[in-house]
């Protein structure tokens, strides 16, 4: 008799055995089906996706190439990129962009070879480069790196922005033509005046000539007199030295200089140009100058174009209604928010309501004869002056233009 456990076959346990596993073999074929077709999904997803970068790489207009972040050798570049710079696909394969010469200036290729090799992104870069034939190309750069199978390389998309900003120096140069006849044409309106203004001390200087003949005619010549008269012949000269210095500061179509300056020194200056003008007209002049006013950086020559068209404004419009007050008022002040205020305001008839909303628009005048230049361009080189100009009507009549301009480092005048 044998007692205890037993080697013999269970043929029950053994069908138990098998059907469990047959069960596992079963789920381990079902996951291993799963991860093949998943395997396959991103198989079939990353070709479709890299379908659609090589796609999009071979018909993007803009200039792309493809290079090692290790050494910034290209890769690969696009018909965009053959167009721009005029060297094939094969001319370019395995050439660094230092090899390639493309840069303009070998400090900013410098500058992208470090982008790239430290793998830093590049946003709208704005750079000069050259193409085969040497010509210069104003180009936007932009770049970014990328796993390329394993090796980590560096896209980079050039726009060619050439033309854009031909037409930029076209605007630009056409606008500082018309802000100068602007000019000029506002030293038109004030030609009389300014002719009376040059007169005064002429007639100064023929007068105390003559008077210094007759003195000198006389057997007791009295030097203390002479050297009276020769003075105030120095004195009214210097005068009208003063305006044809303005004068031709004012015509001249001088660069633009944004330097710190004062603007009651502007005011001074505006104002004795147009001083009379204004006796002719019979306007009082209200005057207000803040002592320690802030310094601005801008172009005195823009800024007293800006002050003398105001003025110029003010003045015509207090001559078109019967104001039985004539009073031009000119005030400097520094303001809370860090800028520098110049007000002037006028007793005239106010601006309309349908106009006050578009008196800065080019072409849009309130004048008979006007042109709808002179507010316009005073708003621009105001604008360009990172300053605001706007116009208000005043409640006992008239109007009020007020500039304001930023303060510069907080310097006083």
């Amino acid at each position: 008799m044998l007692s205890g456990n037993t080697d013999v076959d269970d043929p029950a346990k053994d069908r138990q055995v098998s059907a469990q596993l047959r069960e596992e073999l079963e789920r381990c074929a079902a996951a291993h089906n799963d991860i093949s077709l998943k395997l396959e999904q991103a198989k079939d997803a990353g070709c479709s996706s890299e379908g659609r970068f090589e796609k999009v790489f071979r018909l993007c207009s803009d200039a792309m190439l493809i290079c090692r972040c290790r050494d910034a050798r290209t890769l690969a570049v696009n018909h965009g990129w053959e167009t721009l710079f005029g060297y094939s696909r094969a001319e370019a394969a395995g050439r660094s962009l230092r090899e390639l010469r493309i840069f303009a200036n070998d400090e900013e290729c410098i500058a992208v070879c470090k982008g790239i090799q430290s793998q830093v992104c590049i946003r709208q870069r704005d750079l000069k480069m050259l193409d085969r034939a040497g010509k210069v190309r104003n180009v936007l750069l932009s770049g970014e790196a990328f796993d390329n199978a394993g090796d980590v390389s560096f896209i980079i998309v050039m726009r060619d922005v050439t033309e854009q900003r031909r037409i930029e120096l076209r605007v630009q140069k056409q606008r500082k033509q018309l802000t100068h006849l602007a000019r000029v044409a506002v030293l038109g309106q004030l030609s009389a005046a300014l002719a009376h203004e040059l007169n005064q001390p002429l007639t100064a200087i023929l007068s105390n000539a003559h008077a210094a003949q007759r003195f000198l005619a006389r057997e007791d010549v009295d030097l203390n007199e002479i050297r009276d008269i020769l003075q105030d012949i120095v004195d009214a000269d210097r005068r009208a030295g003063d305006v044809i210095h303005r004068l031709r500061a004012l015509f001249l179509k001088g660069e633009i200089k944004l330097l710190p300056l004062n603007l009651n020194d502007v005011v001074t200056e505006v104002l004795s140009l147009a001083r009379s003008d204004l006796i002719a007209r019979k306007i009082d002049v209200a005057l207000r100058m803040e002592p320690n006013l802030l310094n601005v950086r801008g172009d005195r020559v823009q800024l007293q174009q800006v002050l003398l068209n105001l003025i110029t404004n003010a003045c015509e419009a207090m001559m078109d209604g019967a104001n039985a007050v004539r009073r031009l008022a000119v005030v400097t002040s520094n303001s809370d928010d860090g800028m520098v205020r110049m007000e002037i305001s006028d007793t005239g008839q106010g601006i309309e309501p349908h106009a006050i909303d578009r008196l800065f628009d080019s072409f849009f005048t309130t004048k008979a004869h006007g042109l709808g230049f002179g507010l316009s361009i005073s708003r621009s080189i105001i604008t360009d002056h990172d300053g605001r100009i706007e116009a208000m009507n005043n409640k006992e009549g008239g109007a009020t233009f007020r500039v304001n301009l930023p303060a510069h480092a907080g310097e006083h005048g």
